[in-house]
């Protein structure tokens, strides 16, 4: 069906539409706070097809999509529809198309029978609140969003009023205020919405009840009708008086029919058969039952009256919020409980009665939990609340059930009594329970727990007692097309059971839309904070199900987030908030993601053979069940959140791939810049650059390009999501180290990428000489030179930048100096579990050594070889450090590569790399092991220190210009200086990688340069790893 206005096309979405769809959605970025992500046609398509929608309206100028209107049912709420969405592109602002849009949703919820439509907006969506207004909506006045209802289906599909809008328009005839404000009016607790039309003498009136989302009044130029009680909130188990009011206003009879309904939790009892000539009022009783206590979010239980006028039917409607005498609730104060420690219970008491009580609360002991007192008394005005606090004697963990016995005496003599059940949930380690309240199921195992809402099955995972957690599971929806009738169903059973590891919960609904099928969900608790959430589909048929889909969502806000993108790790920013559609899930290469969680670390992993789909803020795990034959179920893989089980993205993603143990690795930031290629032409270097953007935003700025501080490019860049950017940049002249900046200046944004960038020149001259009878091997690349004498120690014991030495050392014999003997000196890198003596028992040699790189640049420099003999633990080992450089470049790599293990594993064995430092004399040396902290420094050789270092720290010596930086790689895990009125020792120390199967550690670097480099620079290093060696 297509409807025509000014050349506008509203008609309902199809696939060939999408790109059309996603332009409409980029050129309106500005009406949804100027959100800079783009939407392509192909998101647009995945997320149509993986909508909920009933209809998806489309509104067409020639070929431009320009408005875009969803309707599906309401999930929060039953007898509703929902725009979940409404769109007009801004360069169509004015045009009326928003107004074509919503009533072409609203004459789709009249035809469908469906009584109400809802949408919910923002508080200063001003131009569009007038229109939705106009349209019937009425501004919900609440604090937690912004809610609009809109009754006009119920006004048109009453036949009561049929004959009212033969004569008037329900839109053109309206005659009510439309202010940018909510809306309603409160009586006796009541609020009331009012339509009103008026056109060439006819006049109408209906009003609508807010919480019972019903009509309570009827005026017409015939007569008026209205459901009348005096307050909106009453107690429970008392029966209160109602009255319908009929006036007739036209002078003929009217005969009028009248009869209470019961609609389960409320009976009205009225009947009435009489013919009205002027006015009556028919009373009747309700009798409010016990039940669950009303929603703000839901339809509150109603008295119901159905009325006939002459023949023509309507239902009149006034929802009530039955209420117990008082409200009682009890909690533990903490998170954990002890068993035989004292705990403190709070009791939180409030008054519901119009008149002040006293209230006394019997509170009997269960096996789980003592109270020291086992009445609660006092006094309460009308509304009045009050908190005491109880000690309790905490006898056994569990979930402690407490049938509280309650009892009010009113000042008018009124007396109450009424029993509340009271769930005390007592966590401590080893416990595994589950309980349930008002509001939630719950599950807890040791300090974890889940909490499942019973509103819509919102299921959040903490390790503390907060409703507010930062990840959640939506109930999941069943399809194709998919649906939400599991977030408004009752489950057919919800239980608990425990498998010795873990503690689960299972729900199961029936659904209305595939008559037959039983959907089962399944959440299980471990105790060390993992959550396995799974489903059962049954099919009850006596046919075979071919084909279903079962879709679960979830939401997460993230920070520190990790995602496996093209083959490696990728962190995104924890600066700028980052959504599931701002990920290219295309490049998606493992079946998890990451978050540290500002140190409450998160993770998320779905099966391989799912599909995880990503919709703005949402994210779906689709499965397909196959062919489930009659009376069979499939069983769905699980999905696992992981709530502190997994400290980091190496450990979660190793759980997630069913592999061992991954190396631990560096990330790639969510922008950076790869330099692919230096070369250097005529004495000048150029550099081949390539800005990488992770994030699916586009790019668009300026972008400047500087080389070691001087701007060397600057231009303005557009850029799509996802896209890279490639150009080239001039350098230096001079073999070295280069800083190579971009600066990105986008609107309101200034973000600055620094890079290392290694230019080499000249070559490595390696030669030999004879001191002190010793042998000693020298590399020298310009301005570093390395030596070593295996006759002497195991390692290079001199170092020299620009003629300046960095180590301290014995050379050209060993002696005893402060905890060390022998000591050497210098700096070597050798397998955890030998000493000195017993490296010097075996054969060492130098010699000269050429590896490639990752890149298939060429280092060179010296070899050092150790074979041992008898050894208690690495018989038979013979081991090479290796220390390497490139021309021209201040910068040794170092690393330890296992030749023969002697038949030993070198799982949980480590390297171990130590340098002793000094700088004319111990105190010329001092070390700032925060970058961060520029005043932060600690002097050498005037007292004893261990340090803590990040890859940022710096050595200084009043000897040299040149800073010292050690980078260790990402596998080290213990990266320190030692310091005493004696010596000065930098230390790192690795585990082999692989899990012990690769023999070679990843290299630690040894900088030299004057200038304050950032760890988070240094770490560009970790990228560099040794592949090849040549031999000539």
């Amino acid at each position: 069906m297509e409807k025509v206005m000014n050349k506008i096309q509203v008609v309902p979405y199809q696939p060939g539409l999408a790109d059309a769809v996603a332009k409409m959605w980029n050129m309106s970025r500005d009406s949804w706070g100027g959100d800079n992500r783009v939407m392509t046609g192909e998101q647009v398509k995945t997320k149509e097809e993986n909508s909920d929608n009933i209809e998806l309206y489309i509104a067409l100028d020639g070929e431009e999509v320009v408005g875009y209107c969803g309707l599906s049912e309401y999930k929060e709420d039953e007898g509703a529809l929902y725009i979940p969405l409404l769109n007009v592109r801004p360069d169509y602002h004015g045009r009326k198309i928003g107004k074509l849009l919503v009533l072409e949703a609203l004459g789709k919820t009249v035809e469908l029978g469906w009584p109400r439509l809802d949408l919910y907006t923002w508080p200063g969506n001003t131009k569009a609140v007038p229109l939705y207004k106009k349209c019937g909506f009425f501004w919900e006045d609440r604090d937690d969003s912004t809610h609009l209802m809109n009754f006009i289906p119920a006004v048109l599909n009453t036949p009561l009023l049929k004959p009212v809008f033969e004569k008037l328009d329900w839109y053109s005839s309206s005659s009510r205020k439309i202010e940018v404000k909510p809306d309603g009016k409160n009586e006796n607790g009541f609020t009331y919405y009012d339509y009103e039309w008026e056109d060439e003498g006819t006049h109408a009136r209906v009003q609508f009840e807010r919480s019972g989302r019903g009509m309570r009044l009827i005026e017409t130029d015939e007569f008026l009708a209205e459901l009348v009680l005096n307050r909106h909130q009453l107690i429970e188990g008392r029966k209160e008086s109602i009255s319908l009011r009929i006036v007739n206003k036209s002078g003929n009879p009217l005969a009028v029919e009248a009869a209470g309904k019961d609609s389960g939790r409320v009976k009205c009892s009225l009947t009435a058969s009489l013919v009205v000539s002027g006015e009556e009022v028919i009373a009747g009783v309700l009798d409010i039952r016990e039940g669950e206590a009303p929603d703000s979010w839901k339809t509150h239980p109603s008295a119901e009256v159905e009325l006939s006028i002459n023949g023509r039917s309507c239902s009149l409607k006034l929802g009530l919020h039955p209420k117990k005498p008082a409200d009682v609730t009890a909690s533990l104060l903490g998170h954990l409980s002890y068993q035989g420690k004292q705990a403190e219970v709070a009791f939180e008491v409030k008054n519901n009665l119009p008149e002040d009580v006293n209230v006394e609360i019997r509170i009997p002991e269960t096996e789980n939990l003592i109270p020291e007192y086992k009445e609660i008394i006092l006094d309460l005005k009308p509304k009045e609340r009050k908190s005491i606090f109880l000690p309790a004697e905490v006898k056994k963990h569990g979930f402690s059930e407490h049938l509280l016995q309650v009892a009010l005496t009113g000042s008018k003599g009124g007396q109450f009594q009424f029993e509340k059940k009271a769930g005390i949930a007592l966590k401590g380690f080893g416990s595994q329970f589950g309980g349930e309240t008002e509001e939630y199921w719950h599950i807890f195992n040791g300090n974890s727990q889940v909490n499942i809402r019973k509103r819509d099955y919102t299921v959040k995972a903490g390790r503390s007692e907060k409703m507010d957690q930062p990840f959640a599971f939506f109930q999941p929806k069943l399809g194709k097309p998919y649906t939400s009738e599991f977030t408004k169903k009752k489950p057919v059973s919800a239980e608990w059971y425990k498998d010795g590891a873990a503690v689960t919960h299972k729900l199961a609904f029936l659904s209305e839309n595939l008559p037959g099928i039983k959907l089962s969900i399944f959440t299980s608790l471990y105790a060390e904070g993992l959550v396995k959430r799974w489903m059962e589909c049954e099919n009850g048929r006596e046919e075979p199900v071919e084909q279903l889909y079962i879709s679960q969502s979830m939401y997460h806000e993230g920070r520190e987030m990790v995602f496996p993108l093209d083959g490696e790790a990728v962190a995104f920013s924890d600066m700028k908030e980052l959504l599931y559609g701002d990920v290219n899930f295309s490049s998606l290469s493992g079946n998890w993601y990451f978050a540290g969680q500002g140190g409450e670390p998160v993770g998320l992993a779905w099966p391989e053979s799912a599909k995880a789909v990503p919709d703005n803020w949402q994210l779906s795990i689709e499965f397909q069940t196959g062919e489930i034959q009659a009376k069979e179920k499939a069983v769905l893989e699980p999905v696992y959140l992981s709530i502190g089980a997994f400290q980091s993205w190496e450990e979660f993603a190793a759980f997630a791939t069913s592999s061992p143990l991954a190396d631990k690795k560096s990330t790639a930031p969510e922008k950076e810049m790869i330099i692919t290629s230096v070369c250097g032409l005529d004495e000048k270097y150029a550099a081949d650059l390539t800005l990488i953007n992770h994030r699916l935003q586009p790019i668009e700025g300026k972008l400047s390009i500087s080389a070691d501080g001087r701007v060397k490019a600057a231009e303005e860049i557009r850029l799509e999501g996802g896209k890279d950017y490639k150009t080239s940049v001039a350098l230096g002249e001079k073999a070295g180290i280069s800083i190579v900046s971009a600066v990105l200046e986008e609107g309101s944004s200034c973000e600055k990428i620094d890079s290392i960038v290694l230019m080499p020149g000249g070559e490595v001259q390696i030669s030999w000489e004879e001191k002190a009878g010793l042998k000693v091997a020298k590399a020298v690349n310009g301005p570093v030179e390395i030596k070593s004498a295996p006759g002497f120690y195991p390692g290079l014991f001199s170092i020299s930048v620009n003629g300046r030495k960095w180590l301290d050392h014995s050379f050209p014999s060993l002696q005893a100096k402060g905890w060390w003997n022998p000591w050497g000196g210098g700096m070597k890198t050798i397998p955890s579990k030998l000493n000195v003596f017993s490296i010097l028992k075996g054969q060492t040699e130098a010699g000269a050594a050429a590896v490639r790189d990752n890149s298939g640049e060429l280092w060179q420099g010296l070899k050092v070889t150790t074979r041992l003999g008898e050894h208690p633990v690495w018989q038979g080992l013979t081991f090479a450090q290796y220390y390497l450089m490139l021309p021209g470049v201040p910068l040794i790599g170092s690393f330890l590569r296992i030749e023969e293990a002697g038949g030993k594993l070198l799982a949980g064995e480590y390297a171990v790399t130590d340098a002793f430092l000094m700088g004319g004399k111990l105190e010329d040396l001092s070390i700032r092991p925060d970058e961060a902290d520029e005043n932060g420094f600690y002097t050498a050789g005037k007292g004893e220190n261990v340090l803590f270092l990040g890859n940022g720290s710096s050595v200084c010596s009043t000897h040299a210009e040149e800073k010292l930086y050690m980078v260790a790689n990402s596998m080290a895990d213990h990266n320190e200086a030692y310091m005493n009125k004696e010596a000065c020792q930098l230390i790192s120390r690795q585990p082999f990688s692989s899990g012990g199967r690769d023999s070679q550690t990843k290299p630690v670097f040894m900088l030299f340069d004057r200038r304050d480099l950032s760890g988070k620079l240094l770490d560009r290093l970790q990228k560099i790893s040794f592949i090849n060696e040549e031999t000539e």
